[in-house]
């Protein structure tokens, strides 16, 4: 009957080996990209030229009403209005 600390053994071997394969299936898409399209919709581009056409010296207010736990889903659309305003 093994041990308990030949289990943890085991187990510890086990997720190493899941988190190497999860690392390898993270950087395959860096190293080899998909190729999938990227759509750019209406709104989207309406968005964008709102800000671009613009006069030169205009006074913006932006808001983003984000919480730390939407920073992934928005940290996108915020840099890109900033890019674009300046």
């Amino acid at each position: 009957m093994a041990t308990v600390k030949e289990r943890l053994a085991k187990a510890t071997r086990f997720y190493q080996i899941i988190w190497a394969l999860c690392l390898i299936g993270m950087f395959i898409p860096l190293i080899s990209p998909l190729g999938l399209p990227v759509v750019v919709s209406e709104p989207v581009k309406e968005y964008y030229n709102s800000i671009v056409d613009l006069p030169e010296g205009s006074v913006i207010a932006v808001s983003f009403g984000a919480s730390a736990s939407l920073l992934d889903e928005q940290e996108a659309q915020f840099l890109a209005t900033w890019k674009s305003v300046f």
